[in-house]
């Protein structure tokens, strides 16, 4: 009896860790999203924004838009929490522009009110590496 108790103080102690999730499971070789990173199961194509070094981005979906250009959605996870960009780019013309944006794939989707006119690039911005990766899956 004395061993199942010692062995249910040993549990107790063990859940009662003030690590985070991922920090408690490291070592099994899986890890468990702790409660600051929610897990997406949205698969995609990973890729670095050197100016958010940071964060980490997923281009999610690449789509034909209108007069050959195309829709790319993208995710950015970072201390800030995840949010999405719906993007319209010219690969030709390295052109583009915002078409909708959210904290969920959802309100991305949703057409913006006023998207602009689309713009140059800036090297090195978000919207620069966002579109160099759709444009080579696209």
């Amino acid at each position: 009896m004395r061993g199942f108790i010692v062995g249910v103080f040993a549990l107790l102690a063990g859940c009662s860790s003030n690590q985070p999730v991922a920090e408690q499971t490291a070592d099994t070789g899986t890890e468990m999203p702790s409660a600051s990173a929610p897990a997406t199961n949205e698969g995609g194509t990973p890729y670095t924004v050197p100016s958010d070094a940071r964060a980490s981005y997923v281009l999610l979906s690449v789509k034909p838009g209108d007069d050959g250009h195309i829709i790319a959605m993208t995710r950015r996870t970072g201390s800030s929490g995840i949010s999405y960009s719906n993007r319209e780019i010219d690969c030709a013309a390295q052109l583009a522009r915002y078409i909708g944006e959210g904290d969920t794939r959802e309100e991305a989707e949703k057409p913006s009110p006023n998207p602009g006119e689309m713009a140059s690039l800036v090297e090195g911005s978000s919207t620069h590496a966002a579109v160099q990766v759709a444009c080579a899956k696209g």
